[in-house]
This record gives structure tokens, C-alpha cells and sequence, in this order.
């Protein structure tokens, strides 16, 4: 089976309480982990951008879980593209939360001031994807 990367992103629903998060990212952990998927989380101050990994099939319907799932909107996927190894290989869901000013600097997105700014020049931009896996897998290998 063939292995694929997809990115997206989208706005975490006003009025959740914060522990919403973490109830996500414990289900999204237990789930991948059964599927096969590995990944990386990055929340900033109410935006969610996030890669996937794992095979075709496996990724596609988590996807489509994803989009429908009520606690976010403006789902936007940003990439979707065949790999040869995985990035996030040890990580279920791996987890960071940034700034959405430092996110944007971390993704060469300078000026992307708030979490609403910071959605719109993901969804414009070309060539941050390259950045996020080079910071973030570094980040991981550190630990």
C-alpha cells in the first residue's frame, strides 16, 4: 500500500471549553494508533494545522472523519501527496502549541498576526509545507 501525507487546516469552534483539546488529541491518539497514522498537531490560539501519515486508504477516511467532525470549521486541506517514509513515524499524534506569530515565523508567513490571518495565508502561501515538516520532525527527533 502506498504511503501519503495530507495537511490541513481549520478553526477550533468558539465556545468549546479548553479540555475539548485535550479530549481530541487523547481519541485522535487512541485511533490512530489502531489505524496505523501517525502526525503532528499544531494549535494556535484557535487554529488547527495538522499533518497525517500512514496509507492511502487509512488516511482518506480519517480525513473524511475530520472534515465533518462539528468541533471545528473552515476545514481547508492544503496538501495531499504520495511519501516514501514517514516523518512523525514515533508519534501517534504528536502535539505543539505555538503562537500563531511564531507559527507563522517557524512557516517563513511573516505578518500572519492573529489565528485568522495565520488560516487565510496558510490556504494562499506556497512552499511553508516544506517548513513545518523540517521544523517539526527536527523537533520530534529532539524530543
Amino acid at each position: 500500500m502506498a504511503l501519503i501525507h495530507a495537511i490541513y487546516t481549520s478553526i477550533f469552534q468558539e465556545g468549546l471549553k479548553p479540555d475539548a483539546l485535550e479530549a481530541i488529541l487523547e481519541k485522535s491518539r487512541e485511533n490512530n494508533e489502531k489505524q496505523q497514522i501517525t502526525g503532528m498537531l499544531i494549535y494556535a490560539s484557535g487554529l488547527f494545522l495538522q499533518l497525517i501519515e500512514g496509507e492511502e486508504q487509512a488516511v482518506e477516511a480519517l480525513l473524511t472523519n475530520i472534515k465533518e467532525d462539528q468541533r471545528h470549521y473552515g476545514y481547508a486541506p492544503l496538501v495531499k501527496e504520495p511519501i516514501s517514509q514517514r516523518s512523525f513515524s514515533d508519534w501517534s499524534m504528536g502535539f505543539a502549541e505555538e503562537k500563531p506569530e511564531a507559527l507563522g515565523k517557524i512557516l517563513g508567513l511573516e505578518g500572519a498576526l492573529g489565528a485568522q490571518e495565520l488560516f487565510e495565508k496558510l490556504k494562499t502561501t506556497k512552499g511553508w509545507p516544506r517548513l513545518f515538516l523540517e521544523h517539526y520532525a527536527e523537533r520530534v527527533k529532539k524530543g
